[in-house]
């Protein structure tokens, strides 16, 4: 598994234009990395893409519609991604306390 994807490789995996992907960049702020004055894609820029793709082409919602969805799947992921960390921050806690004590 590669860890950095170019534009074309995006839109061979994806099925699309290179500039329906610049399109959705803009629209929904994924931002890929550059180097060297060229895109490139790491793993959660693809599924970011491919979650864009799928809110468009088959769950048929608008631009504005796919934005406020994206909006909404993002932010529960964060918060069960922040949720999770403070979980093992916490057992983390009780495992030093035993240690210590």
């Amino acid at each position: 598994m590669k860890l950095y994807y170019s534009i074309s490789e995006i839109g061979s995996i994806l099925g699309v234009e290179s500039h329906t992907i610049r399109y959705w960049e803009k629209e929904f702020h994924i931002c890929p990395k550059r180097k060297r004055g060229r895109r490139v894609y790491q793993q959660g820029d693809i599924d970011d893409l491919l979650l864009v793709k799928e809110l468009l082409y088959d769950k048929k919602y608008t631009v504005n519609g796919a934005k406020r969805r994206f909006k909404e799947i993002k932010k529960v992921g964060e918060t069960v991604i922040k949720s999770a960390l403070s979980t093992v921050r916490n057992e983390i806690a009780e495992v030093v306390d035993i240690l210590e004590g």
